[in-house]
């Protein structure tokens, strides 16, 4: 990725991404290819930051999963809070 950048940017694997989705924020960059690797590799560069700064705000801001609802309901948390 490092060979990709242009200076001052930053880019990610798709595998990153999905390790740090909820927190940055991200524009396509399509597939690239990269030294060493025979298929190309969705490439990401890193715009920003989201104001999300805990899983749980990022999982009610992009739609709580059935098991997340119950923890929520279990813990008391306050929906609205997280929005």
């Amino acid at each position: 990725m490092e060979q990709l950048a242009t200076p001052g940017s930053s880019l990610l694997p798709a595998r990153t991404l999905q390790l740090a989705e909820r927190f940055i924020q991200v524009q396509a960059l399509g597939p690239e290819p990269v030294k060493g690797l025979e298929a190309p590799v969705e490439v990401f560069e890193l715009v920003g930051a989201t104001a999300i700064r805990q899983g749980l705000q990022a999982a009610v801001a992009r739609g709580l999963t059935r098991k997340e609802e119950k923890l929520c309901q279990r813990w008391g948390c306050p929906m609205w809070r997280f929005a």
